[in-house]
């Protein structure tokens, strides 16, 4: 596995790809190594699974390998990135790269287990979504799985279907749209807001001035949570440090 480093021809998403000579080896790997390789990323906790580099690789060969029967498992690899604690967006993944790729590998196969396995998770499938409509994958099953993943998931599915570029989408993101109230308190209202209609305009629609307004109080509502969560992260840090200089003192006048 650790072979896979030494390529330098980077994938569209940073990761490197499997080169050729090692693409033509896995041609002669015993049947095993799939379901080896299935169990090794099912089993793999979320907590911290985002910086995972030897997921990553893991994910790399199944997308390699093209085996169908590994998909479900890759399904949960990028569920259990949504639930992963420890992500942080800012710094990326690899193992999201390594999702982002595999899916491009397996193409139109991705959409035939999607359709069961999305009906029957409750969990939060939105990267999910987002990589599967970042595939590059044509096919009406995605635009009806994206369009009913909006009620639940209506940041992510509003980004897959921008994704998707089909331009049936515009009617179902007006519609979750002017289903949201018009004003929220929360970032999850913001980020819904703010995705839907950034989707209805790169798609080719046009915002009334409701939706233009209720995307300015999204825009301004999210800066000042954010700025909120900012100043109380110092606060939170300043006191850990006056804490601990308090405790040095302390340590100092007893000796």
């Amino acid at each position: 596995m650790d072979e896979l480093t030494t390529s330098r021809d980077g994938g569209p998403r940073g990761v490197p790809r499997i080169s050729l000579s090692i693409r033509t080896r896995l041609l002669d790997a015993p049947a095993s190594v799939v379901p080896w390789l299935v169990r090794y990323v099912e089993t793999s906790p979320a907590r911290g699974i985002a910086r995972r580099e030897d997921v990553a690789r893991c994910v790399q060969l199944l997308g390699a390998l093209g085996a169908s029967s590994a998909l479900p498992a890759l399904f949960g690899v990028a569920v259990k990135l949504g639930e992963d604690p420890e992500a942080n967006p800012e710094r990326g993944s690899s193992v999201y790269g390594a999702l982002g790729q595999a899916f491009e590998e397996y193409g139109e196969a991705i959409v035939t287990p999607l359709v069961p396995f999305l009906a029957g998770t409750e969990h939060d499938v939105g990267q999910l979504l987002v990589l599967a409509g970042n595939a590059s994958v044509k096919d009406e099953r995605l635009l009806t799985l994206f369009v009913e993943a909006l009620e639940r998931f209506p940041c992510d599915a509003a980004t897959a279907l921008l994704l998707l570029g089909d331009k049936r989408a515009l009617l179902p993101l007006r519609r979750r749209l002017a289903s949201l109230p018009a004003t929220g308190v929360d970032d999850a209202w913001c980020r819904a807001a703010l995705s839907l209609t950034h989707a209805i305009e790169e798609l080719g629609g046009r915002l009334d001035a409701s939706d233009q307004r209720r995307a300015e109080i999204a825009l301004e509502t999210h800066r000042a949570l954010y700025a909120a969560r900012a100043a109380a992260a110092n606060a939170r840090d300043q006191s850990i440090k006056r804490c601990g200089d308090s405790r040095r003192g302390a340590h100092g006048e007893r000796a």
